[in-house]
């Protein structure tokens, strides 16, 4: 199989509108090397694991592989929880309430079946201008230190913070997307709009159901540029799918903003890729020609992106020359903090 079709063959069995059905055994037998290098590069293994978890067709060797990633991705996302209530308590002693973005909301609001469905790099908290200094400081008291070299003060974001003990990552931002992109999205747009939740029993704030799909997309196509090649960001069309389908999205102010932007064509490939690869398309929005499927097909079964990661922004899933480990034989190799400290695998990304 080409690696266009290994996306198509993962993406279908990972579409949010067919979670509750049982995946039938495919017609001849899947290449597990390629489908979990696949689910890799796209970040999207722990899904994976627990959609076949219950599949009778996966052979042995897969499904120890498969289920040990899940189990370590569980435990990962338990601990950055830890660390997110802990960063929660120390902000609402100084009377600061962040906003949680990105992979944060998803494991604060549970959009995914279980907690160790979703990777999730470090967590994106989101404040306002005036406290954006003091909930550093604020952090830094809490274990939160600094890490890396000072950012100049325009960026969007702040250096990372990270837990000491724990070792969870914080991104500190100013704005909810590059300034490039306020037109979008800006800081004041967000919290004027932003919901009430709870995470642990602390109070937090999560963006509105369009914000956070407008942010899905713009990560994943703008701000990873992905969209200028062409390549589907696959994590981000399930996010979106997952929270087209629970929340009410106003999908015309959506594709206002994007066309506002300058960027109703990039709006109109993804959707279209949605579509294709996931069996989403919200109802009344313009979709994209198939040129830009055939432009995805082309780069991805021609080209091989390095991904670029930050230090501490390890990436889940093993290599698969770990394959034919037992999952016990992985975990004891390579123990859960360095889990966290070394398993950082710069895997081509298509």
């Amino acid at each position: 199989m080409t690696k266009w079709e290994l996306l198509r063959l993962i993406s279908g069995w990972l579409a949010p509108s067919r979670w509750q059905e049982p995946l039938p055994a495919p017609a001849s037998p899947p290449q597990w090397e390629g489908i979990i290098e696949a689910s890799s590069n796209k970040l999207v293994t722990p899904l994976l694991a627990w959609r076949l978890r219950e599949a009778g067709w996966v052979e042995r060797d897969a499904a120890a592989y498969l289920s040990a990633v899940l189990e370590l991705n569980r435990r990962r996302n338990h601990l950055l929880v830890d660390g997110l209530a802990l960063a929660l308590d120390a902000l609402a002693a100084a009377g600061i309430e962040p906003l949680l973005l990105k992979g944060a909301d998803m494991l604060a609001t549970g959009l995914y079946p279980e907690p160790g469905c979703r990777f999730v790099g470090d967590l994106d908290l989101l404040f306002r201008e005036d406290q954006l200094e003091e909930a550093s400081r604020t952090l830094a008291g809490a274990g939160f230190l600094p890490t890396g070299p000072a950012l100049p003060s325009v960026t969007h974001q702040l250096r990372p913070h990270v837990h000491e003990t724990l070792q969870v990552g914080l991104d500190l931002h100013r704005y909810p997307l590059r300034e490039h992109l306020q037109p979008l999205l800006d800081t004041r747009s967000a919290f004027a709009a932003a919901e009430a939740i709870t995470v642990r029993g602390r109070r937090a704030l999560r963006l509105e159901a369009t914000h956070r799909a407008i942010t899905s997309i713009a990560h994943g196509q703008i701000v990873d540029g992905l969209g200028r090649v062409g390549i589907p960001e696959l994590r981000r069309l399930i996010d979106l799918a997952v929270l087209g389908e629970r929340d009410a999205i106003d999908w015309p102010a959506l594709q206002r903003r994007f066309a506002a932007a300058g960027h109703a064509g990039l709006l109109a490939d993804v959707l279209r890729m949605a579509d294709h690869l996931l069996g989403f398309a919200p109802a009344g929005l313009r979709l994209g020609s198939d040129e830009g499927l055939r432009r995805a097909e082309r780069t991805i079964n021609r080209t091989l992106l390095p991904r670029i990661a930050a230090s501490l922004r390890a990436t889940l899933p093993l290599a698969p020359r770990l394959l034919r480990k037992r999952p016990r034989e992985i975990i004891r190799t390579l123990g859960w903090r360095a889990w966290q400290q070394r398993l950082q695998w710069f895997s081509p990304r298509w």
